[in-house]
Parts: structure tokens; sequence; C-alpha cells
């Protein structure tokens, strides 16, 4: 515990064996703990991650919102991308794809802009979901105008039919996923389209907690 090091008792591997979900839970520990895990233990993690396939849903989403919630969620996605590139497939291509001449996020891959917004946002579960999916859609919008501009168009539904798949696989609760849902769908929302009264009828679609 004082050096806050994650490790097995024994390095072959075989507490993940007798509960894959370890594995995740190691990963919360290190989010929500300020804690690292050793490398042996991680190199076991990424041997098993397969592992996680006889693990009820329900339990792997319990661990996936504490780590949603903790101070810097980026960090354990980086630093144990292979936990997360199972749960979510699409964080590999995310980081292929570089918003190339994009006036907010010049050169930043998609994944970089990504985890930005992620620890940007509230510690508020919606929030935070919805920050880690809204441009997972990208990755199949992509294309490449005669001047080299990199356009996503329509990606804001792409990422929502991405999303969609990630939840009815953790078996998320409907209210959440809906939710989720509504800010990934609107997440380019640009103000100055809309007059006083559009904005209005706008805003009154949305819990206030998640604006």
């Amino acid at each position: 515990i004082e050096d806050k090091k994650i490790s097995l008792i024994k390095d072959d591997g075989y507490g993940f064996i007798l509960d894959p979900l370890r594995m995740i839970r190691a990963v919360r520990f290190a989010a929500t703990l300020n804690f690292e895990i050793d490398d042996e233990t991680n190199e076991q993690i990424i041997n098993k991650i397969n592992l996680l396939e006889d693990v009820a849903r329900e339990r792997i989403y319990s661990e996936f919102k504490k780590i949603m919630l903790s101070k810097k969620p980026s960090y354990v996605i980086n630093k144990y991308r292979d936990v997360f590139e199972y749960l979510i497939p699409e964080l590999v291509k995310m980081d292929e794809i570089r918003h190339h001449n994009q006036k907010h996020h010049q050169e930043e891959t998609v994944l970089e802009h990504t985890l930005w917004v992620l620890d940007a946002t509230d510690a508020n579960l919606v929030l935070r979901i919805a920050a880690l999916f809204h441009d997972t859609g990208k990755i199949k919008t992509q294309t490449v105008d005669e001047d080299g501009k990199t356009h996503f168009h329509n990606h804001a539904e792409v990422s929502c039919e991405c999303f969609k798949k990630f939840a009815k696989l953790i078996k998320m609760d409907y209210d959440t996923r809906d939710a989720v849902l509504l800010l990934i769908a609107n997440h380019s929302f640009d103000p100055e389209d809309y007059n006083d009264n559009m904005l209005k009828r706008f805003l009154a679609r949305f819990d206030l907690n998640y604006l």
C-alpha cells in the first residue's frame, strides 16, 4: 500500500482465472486510488483479457462506472489501453485518425481529443460516458476534401450507433442510455444557429444536470 502498487499475490495469474473481473477491478483501484498496476500483473491482464467474456456484464458495468467517475479517467485509459480496447474496440482506430486542419483541435488524434474532453467534464456518469463516445463515429465518417481538410459529416449519428452497441453489451439501464444518447446526438450544437425561442425549445429537452 505504501508503494501504491497493485499486484497479484502469485504471479501465475490464477487469481484472474478464479474471477476475471479482478482485472477490471485492478484498473478501477488504479483510477480511484491513484495506484499503479505492477508490470507482471499488467502482463497477466493483457494475456487473460479474453476471460472477461465469461463475466456478467452487470459486474463489468459496475466497475466501469467507478472508473468513469474517477478524478482523471484518461490516465488509466491510456496506461491500461488493452482493457478498454477490449470493452470499446473503437479506441484503436480513434488513435489513428487526426483532425487535420480543424479549427478547434488541429492535429490531435480523435482519441487525444476525446480523453481531453473526458477529463474536462464534470464527474457525472452521463456526461463522462457521453464524452467518451461522442466522437467514436468519426472512424467511419472521415473524409478529406481536395484542399486536404478533414471532415466528419454526420459523425454524431454514427457515434450514437456505436454507443448503443456498447450500452447493450454492458446491459446499461435505459435511463442512463437515453440521457447519454441525447447528449451524443447533439454535441455539435451551435447556439448561433438558433434564435431565442428555438434555443429555449432545444434546451427544454435536456436535464439541467447535464448542461
